[in-house]
């Protein structure tokens, strides 16, 4: 139906990252006005965490080695329209892609850190 809806996946080890990961995903909202979480492994503020949502704008956010970041979509998302999102950190930055185009990116070098659970 829609609501509610979601995907849970047993935790492995191919989800915990060690130095690079791209997330992405296919979404069409029906609102802007909630939070949406698109994307999750455990929290983007737990180490080894990562996140892709939606909070007014697309947002991807890791955190590693104690700290956080996240890097914030410049593109217009409208309701009802789909669109590819990807966000990826390669130990240099994080970037956020929206429908193949490099929409935004924060420079960030730490590695990896404790993995979330």
């Amino acid at each position: 139906d829609g609501v509610d809806d979601y995907v849970s996946v047993p935790d492995q080890s191919a989800l915990n990252p060690t130095d690079s990961i791209t997330v992405d995903a296919w979404v069409k909202f029906d609102s802007i006005t909630d939070t949406h979480r698109i994307v999750s492994k455990g929290s983007p503020w737990i180490d080894g965490g990562y996140e892709i949502n939606l909070e007014e704008s697309l947002r991807f956010g890791i955190r590693t080695g104690g700290e956080e970041r996240t890097v914030t979509s410049a593109a217009q998302i409208n309701v009802g329209e789909w669109y590819h999102v990807a966000g990826t950190y390669d130990g240099n930055s994080l970037d956020i892609y929206v429908n193949g185009v490099l929409s935004n990116t924060v420079r960030w070098t730490p590695k990896f850190g404790q993995v979330a659970k």
